[in-house]
């Protein structure tokens, strides 16, 4: 991908729905029954690496540069990952499960959603499209901290993130068509 600059959301792409996918195959049971208590940390895991992934994916999908808060978004979400993933237990990461996504998710699902409205008020097709995308995400994550409040809903989070996979890939393959076709 250094040679070919142009095709870097294809990698971030790729790179989130690995993670993805991950994450929905650590909920199952039968890698709950083989992680044991490693499982908790393994679901996380995967979700602090999807982040990064989904937000750099839609800076080069939408050819919208990184700017300096969202650079300082990615060294917070990293130290918060590394300092909750090398802690013994997982105590530090429930303990201040609620203030991660207070301060870290929020914002993301705000600029996710508000970048989006600003590239389709500037005609970009991919932007209409990565919406949904977009939206479902922001719903899963809203109904996450929602959850954490104590709250009881559904858990909507595996069928948001395969529909947010799939619109993404819908997404890159117009991309393609336009460009290549």
């Amino acid at each position: 991908f250094w040679r070919r600059r142009m095709m870097r959301e294809y990698l971030w792409f790729g790179l989130f729905a690995l993670f993805i996918s991950a994450y929905v195959a650590a909920q199952t049971y039968v890698v709950g029954d083989a992680l044991g208590e490693a499982h908790d940390k393994a679901t996380f895991v995967f979700v602090f690496l999807a982040l990064p992934s989904f937000l750099l994916f839609l800076r080069v999908f939408l050819r919208a540069p990184l700017s300096t808060p969202w650079r300082a978004w990615l060294v917070a979400h990293a130290l918060w990952s590394v300092a909750a993933l090398a802690w013994p237990t997982t105590w530090l990461l429930h303990r201040f499960l609620l203030w991660w996504e207070l301060v870290l998710l929020v914002p993301l699902m705000i600029g996710t959603v508000a970048l989006i409205v600003k590239q389709m008020k500037r005609g970009d097709p991919e932007a209409r499209t990565v919406a949904l995308a977009v939206a479902l995400l922001v719903a899963t994550a809203a109904n996450n901290v929602v959850r954490t409040l104590g709250v009881v809903t559904i858990e909507m989070t595996n069928v948001a993130f395969a529909g947010s996979v799939i619109v993404m890939a819908v997404s890159l393959s117009n991309r393609f068509t336009r460009a290549y076709v």
